[in-house]
């Protein structure tokens, strides 16, 4: 039996405001993948969408159209802006059975393939179209924004040159329950590793005033960081899933320039790389496309990024608080400096500051201080890793995006049933909000999953006990609840 996993099969933006007319239908089109599509599919794709949705909307106005289920696809629906939707379909994973009648439906003597329709969530596609679309506002702006400026043609134009390099990117491999959590992964320190991080980054930004907000992170983890929530959720979910991991893959440190699709997406035309100083990795993560990394001194260009602004409240006539649509951030130039595990991130307003004089100041200041902060963190981690982890947990926390689990370390892998048991309680969680805190389900193998929700915190865990009952599956979770997370509230 072969076996095809999942993979994008089209992905579009339009806006229905657009084309009023037979005539100029194709302008509600603002981008297509596979761009190679006929444009007459293209049409019928986004007229089919924007049936549906009108459709749905009669029964719920609020919530349209968000998933349509279909044999051999499944399809997710984003309102991202007002009047603009994203849509993204992919294929099901399949089976073929050649020349087993047994396993196998055959039509005129012709083996098909068998589509496993469940294996993506809707609340996980939902997550990755929104992943999405974050991540070109957070580089571009908004679309109303960029209509403002440019008008459609200039959407157009940079939805093409954004999402024609990162929609390939799209693995659906990866696409699980961790994708729909899209948490952080913080790196618990003590109290003084604590304070000389906030010491290093009060003093960086007291030498260095055009610095406006600093992230620090080792090894994937996020330490300290100035920025909102969700745009420190964006930033992170960018570096740990897309800017990042190519940087690890490399032997050799020679091999420095950056996959030319991750550039791209960063709306600079550039190409990336790590400066090589004194045979380690150390220095900046971006610089001019084909500038060389052996001057200190060289000039930089930095992508630009937007922040959102916080939400501006407003009294109602019955008294309570609501939240307006914040306005459109400003944008800060992005500084990368990576030093072996230490990843440090510094956001400059004003461009102009940005010369060769800046950089090798800041690189002159900060090296010294990561050499000592490094090792400090790498005891830190080694020690954190020697305690062995008996279960395999998923943790999240809503309010502050913190994901902890012990799965993907230490050799604890999960199955595909372990991962859709999980990513189908956690969309059970998420439908029934208050109604349903706790699930348990047991396996093929007789195992066992529990979900415990709990004032925003969701808890997940994975037994083999294959003789164990409830109750003692219960007591178990007790037991591990009061040894890792005594002092959390999950009950």
């Amino acid at each position: 039996m072969s076996f095809v996993g999942s993979s994008l099969a089209r992905f579009f933006v339009f806006d229905p405001r657009l084309g009023p007319t037979e005539e100029t239908e194709h302008e509600k089109i603002l981008y297509y993948w596979p761009p190679s599509t006929p444009l007459n599919r293209q049409q019928s794709d986004i007229g089919l969408s924007e049936a549906l949705i009108n459709f749905t909307r009669t029964f719920s106005k609020d919530r349209p159209c968000e998933a349509v289920h279909l044999e051999k696809t499944r399809q997710a629906f984003y309102e991202c802006e007002p009047d603009i939707w994203m849509v993204l379909v992919c294929v099901h994973i399949s089976f073929r059975a050649a020349n087993n009648p047994a396993t196998a439906r055959v039509k005129d003597s012709v083996t098909t393939n068998e589509y496993e329709s469940e294996e993506l969530s809707d609340a996980t596609l939902q997550r990755v179209v929104e992943q999405a679309y974050k991540t070109f506002r957070l580089f571009n702006g908004s679309m109303a924004q960029i209509v403002r400026e440019s008008k459609e043609d200039g959407l157009r134009e940079k939805l093409s040159d954004f999402f024609g390099h990162y929609a390939p990117t799209i693995n659906f491999k990866t696409v699980d329950l961790f994708s729909a959590l899209d948490g952080v992964h913080f790196l618990p320190v003590d109290k003084n590793v604590y304070l000389r991080i906030q010491s290093f980054v009060n003093w960086t930004e007291n030498n260095f005033p055009s610095i406006e907000y600093s992230c620090f992170l080792y090894r994937d983890h996020l330490v300290w960081s100035g920025l909102e929530q969700e745009d420190m959720r964006i930033m992170y979910h960018y570096l740990v899933n897309h800017l990042l991991p190519p940087f690890k893959k490399w032997k050799d440190p020679k091999q420095q320039v950056w996959p030319a699709g991750i550039a791209h997406v960063l709306n600079t035309k550039i190409t990336f790389f790590t400066c090589l100083f004194d045979g380690k990795w150390d220095g900046y993560m971006q610089a001019p496309q084909g500038v060389q990394p052996t001057v200190a001194s060289l000039p930089m260009h930095c992508p630009r990024i937007q922040l959102s602004r916080p939400h501006q409240y407003h009294t109602a006539s019955n008294g309570q608080q609501q939240a307006q649509t914040a306005p459109d951030g400003d944008f800060y130039n992005l500084i990368i400096f990576q030093m072996l595990d230490t990843t440090c991130l510094f956001l400059v307003r004003d461009a102009t500051k940005l010369d060769a004089r800046f950089f090798t100041e800041l690189r002159t200041f900060v090296t010294p201080q990561l050499e000592f902060l490094t090792p400090i963190l790498t005891d830190h981690w080694t020690k954190k890793q020697g305690y062995a982890d008996d279960y395999r947990y998923i943790y999240f926390n809503h309010m502050n995006l913190a994901l902890k689990t012990s799965i993907k370390k230490k050799g604890l892998s999960i199955t595909r049933e372990h991962m859709k048991i999980l990513t189908d309680m956690h969309a059970d969680f998420e439908k029934a909000t208050e109604c349903v805190t706790e699930l348990m389900v047991r396996t093929q193998n007789d195992g066992w999953v529990v979900g415990r929700k709990s004032d925003q915190r969701e808890f997940y865990v994975i037994f083999d006990q294959k003789n164990a009952n409830l109750l003692e599956i219960n007591d178990e979770v007790r037991k591990l609840c009061s040894t890792y997370f005594n002092n959390i509230f999950i009950d």
